[in-house]
């Protein structure tokens, strides 16, 4: 997304690569489901038809996308995965590597084990396992938002989700590994800097980036 329409114009929001639109279709059988059996939410979806680019981050991604058959619902699982990792402070499905996190995704047994879960109420767990499940039982966005634990909190706006030890919340800081003064200079930048400032930073990157790769060397700088 741009700025302005100007050929010139400066990138406010990148990273769409992995988005699709999708043209509505024919109903076509899935897993043995009929037609006549589905209400009119999975119809729509299944009119959007499937998606088969196995691509995405593994600690979000579904089963479903892994084997590449899957459709828009798969959004809503990597959803529960961000809200398990919200509430404990490390991710649903782990492995020593990416071969062994995705088996642990395609087995897709959500555990809430951990000492970190102590004190974290049924309902936040029940809306996690209705979206870390199998597509046909999978809530859809607008389900999500009526499911009891959901409307507890959009109820109460003042109510804040807190850790209930300290190591739940040591977990949730070590997840995060962008470097803080990175972010403390991305946040200044997105919220107080003027466009006419950042035009100017972005005149002054282009004339130090000698050889145009998008970076700066040491020696350019």
């Amino acid at each position: 997304m741009f700025e302005g329409k100007e050929d010139d114009s400066s990138l406010k929001i990148i990273d769409f690569g992995l988005s699709k639109i999708l043209e509505k279709g024919e109903i076509k059988g899935d897993g043995g489901v009929k037609q006549a059996q589905m209400d009119g939410k999975k119809k729509k979806l299944a009119q959007l038809g499937k998606m088969t680019t196995k691509a995405g981050t593994p600690c979000y991604i579904s089963p479903e996308v892994l084997t590449g058959n899957y459709n828009i619902d798969c959004d809503m699982w990597s959803v529960g995965c961000m809200l398990y990792i919200l509430l404990c402070g490390y991710p649903p499905f782990e492995g020593d590597d990416d071969y062994e996190l995705c088996q642990s995704i395609l087995k897709g047994k959500v555990e809430f084990d951990g000492e970190e879960w102590e004190g974290i109420s049924k309902d936040a767990k029940s809306l996690i396992t209705s979206m870390i499940c199998k597509p046909e039982k999978r809530l859809t966005a607008e389900e999500a938002l009526k499911h009891k634990w959901m409307k507890k909190m959009i109820k109460k706006p003042d109510v804040s989700v807190q850790f209930s030890n300290a190591s739940g919340f040591d977990n949730f800081k070590n997840f995060n590994k962008n470097n803080d003064l990175q972010q403390a200079a991305l946040t200044a930048i997105s919220v107080q800097v003027s466009s006419d400032e950042i035009k100017e930073l972005k005149e002054l990157f282009l004339m130090l980036d000698v050889n145009g790769d998008g970076s700066l060397s040491l020696e350019e700088i």
